[in-house]
């Protein structure tokens, strides 16, 4: 299996493409807690935003605070194949 290869988010990444982004962890508004924590989501960027894979059905329209991203295909062990979903198909707008 290949090396991720992170790049940081000023440099964006294609866009509807499933990514694997560092974000910050306290959230919107921050949790004091978890102030300067990261963690890692699968996500997507629409053109203009980050947006996450999963959302909690109470937070929808969320926006990520990336810092870094990284292309999950070419990481991908022989064999496996991501589920077509919609929002990356031509039509989707943001």
């Amino acid at each position: 299996m290949a090396d991720l290869k992170w790049t940081k988010a000023a440099h964006p990444p294609p866009i509807k493409e499933r990514l694997l982004l560092i974000v910050s962890a306290a959230g919107k508004p921050p949790d004091a807690e978890l102030m300067g924590t990261r963690e890692i989501v699968v996500g997507y960027l629409t053109g203009s935003t980050f947006r996450p894979m999963t959302v909690d059905h109470s937070d929808l329209g969320t926006a990520l605070d990336a810092t870094h991203w990284a292309l999950i295909g070419p990481v991908l062990p022989n064999g496996i194949r991501l589920r077509p979903q919609r929002i990356f198909g031509e039509d989707v707008r943001e």
